[in-house]
């Protein structure tokens, strides 16, 4: 099975957000309230490039018909992005995080600094169907705010039929906890309300968040971009 491509901006950096799921190379498009969009970006070439036994598995020994059709490709991902890419050097990537795990890369991308929280998670937390979701507010930030983010992502996954079944939201000071259960593997999930916790106009509540398996216990969050980590425990 191919690593998955997933891509994840803001709404304004995609061309056509409302007709992004007829894509002949999206297999999934996510709209989301809160003013991002993610989405998988597919060809069926991505399974043989990760067959051992096929000939594309070796890029050194790629035709020139074959390199010519993944620079097609990249295009193609491109012009889904046009707002973000239009006018910029084909080398730009804008990147602002990149996450390579066992099934998916995800990839947030954007043309301005975004304010990031921290991220922890574990190895093949994304493949998971149980998953705890931790994290740490910001001084002086209402419990109000987490549970009302909280409720409209799970309200969202709702409308999409990718509820979570959600236990209680625990807070203890800073730090906060919640055990969920998705129909399916959680990655897409959890990176959606990550990105919620992105402040776009307003600042948000959520200085750290994590995915960490159920019997995990010593959490680690990593800043993103800069040196620094902070920690707690369950």
């Amino acid at each position: 099975m191919a690593l998955r491509r997933v891509d994840i901006s803001r709404g304004a950096n995609v061309a056509d957000p409302a007709n992004l799921g007829s894509n002949p190379h999206v297999r999934k498009a996510w709209v989301m309230p809160w003013g991002f969009v993610l989405f998988e970006f597919y060809d069926p070439i991505y399974e043989e490039l990760e067959n051992p036994s096929s000939a594309l598995f070796d890029v050194t020994k790629w035709t020139e018909d074959t390199r010519r059709y993944m620079n097609q490709l990249v295009d193609a991902e491109r012009s889904i992005l046009a707002p973000l890419y239009n006018g910029r050097q084909r080398h730009w990537q804008g990147n602002k995080l990149g996450l390579f795990l066992k099934s998916t890369t995800y990839r947030i991308l954007d043309h301005k600094r975004l304010n990031l929280p921290w991220l922890g998670h574990p190895t093949d937390w994304d493949i998971a169907t149980t998953i705890r979701i931790c994290g740490k507010l910001k001084p002086a930030a209402s419990r109000n705010s987490l549970e009302q983010i909280v409720e409209r992502w799970s309200s969202w996954l709702s409308t999409i039929g990718s509820a979570p079944k959600i236990g209680p939201l625990v807070i203890s000071r800073d730090d906060f906890h919640v055990l969920c259960e998705f129909p399916e593997a959680c990655g897409d999930a959890c990176m959606s309300l990550y990105t919620a916790f992105i402040p776009i106009s307003n600042e948000t509540c959520v200085e750290a968040v994590g995915f960490f398996q159920p019997e995990h216990k010593h959490l680690r969050y990593l800043r993103i971009g800069k040196p620094g980590e902070v920690t707690a425990e369950i």
